[in-house]
């Protein structure tokens, strides 16, 4: 890993006052008040880890800052910061309790964790990035045809509708039509309003895409865009590398047994206000719309002068 080599380096440990420390830190890119290193490496932390209550960071930082918002891309799963903070975590009691040394070297080794980390790319840019967000998911291990489906579905609706709608289907209340991949998918009589026959209650792509427009909406707010009137202009789903598992069969047999993850990228964008036409000017003559054998007969008469 590429972090392992950040950790070869040693910090000089014959540096006593603050402002060889400081001279140190500029030397390496990093311009920090001295006096607000702990607050700093908690700001880094805060703001470059995910939001999933699922890591050991989690409990840290809340015990001395908010929630967090996590910008995108979104990893759901590992990230660097999470590496990163495995290998310190053991050193590392309480964050307000560490040392200017250690906040001095925690600050190096995060800027070049932030050097270093790149973020992914997306198939498709907004039109208008002041006014849009973004939002991913890699490896997410939920089958991908049925999140496409319902990616599909939710395509170029409202934000609120479609959290609405997605909330909807994990209740049975709506239903996700099949458009695509609907070989041997039941009919139902919801599927009637989007003007097909077959249609399913994917639970858990509705709640994967409900946990990814909740972060893309964080994105949202953190970058001050007004969250009501945010429409999902563009979501994609990929199909990721299979996850191969085997059973055992009768006679000594073994059959693969795969899984079928999918990334998932999403952009929201804010909703443009409708212009409405130019009333025409009352001096103006309203232009008749003239018949065919009539434009015939004008156009005969003007070759025959």
């Amino acid at each position: 890993m590429w972090f392992s080599n950040l950790f070869q380096f040693r910090y000089r440990s014959k540096l006593k006052n603050k402002t060889e420390h400081g001279a140190w830190l500029q030397r390496y890119g990093v311009q920090e008040d001295m006096t607000l290193l702990k607050e700093e490496l908690g700001r880094f932390v805060e703001e470059h880890k995910p939001r999933t209550p699922r890591y050991g960071i989690d409990e840290l930082v809340r015990e001395y800052f908010h929630e967090v918002i996590r910008t995108s891309p979104y990893h759901c799963q590992y990230n660097d910061i999470e590496l990163f903070w495995a290998q310190v975590k053991a050193n590392v009691v309480n964050v307000k309790s560490l040392s200017v040394k250690y906040c001095c070297l925690f600050l190096f080794l995060l800027n070049c964790l932030l050097r270093e980390t790149k973020m992914g790319r997306y198939s498709r840019e907004p039109d208008n990035p002041a006014k849009s967000c973004k939002a991913r998911g890699s490896n997410l291990r939920v089958h991908f045809k049925n999140t496409y489906e319902t990616a599909m579905a939710i395509r170029k609706l409202p934000l609120r509708r479609a959290v609405r709608y997605l909330k909807n289907v994990t209740e049975q209340k709506e239903c996700i039509p099949f458009r695509r991949f609907n070989g041997g998918v039941g009919r139902c009589a919801q599927a009637k309003q989007f003007g097909t026959t077959q249609g399913r209650w994917p639970k858990k792509s509705a709640e994967f895409l409900l946990q990814l427009l909740r972060n893309a909406e964080s994105n949202a707010d953190y970058k001050g865009l007004d969250v009501d009137r945010l429409v999902i202009d563009h979501i994609q789903v990929n199909r990721a590398p299979c996850l191969r598992r085997r059973t055992y069969r009768a006679h000594g047999r073994i059959n693969p047994y795969m899984s079928s993850p999918c990334h998932i990228e999403v952009c929201l964008s804010e909703r443009e206000d409708a212009v409405a036409r130019a009333a025409p000017a009352d001096d103006a003559p309203a232009k008749k719309k003239l018949s065919k054998k009539k434009l015939a007969r004008q156009k005969e008469k003007m070759m025959r002068e």
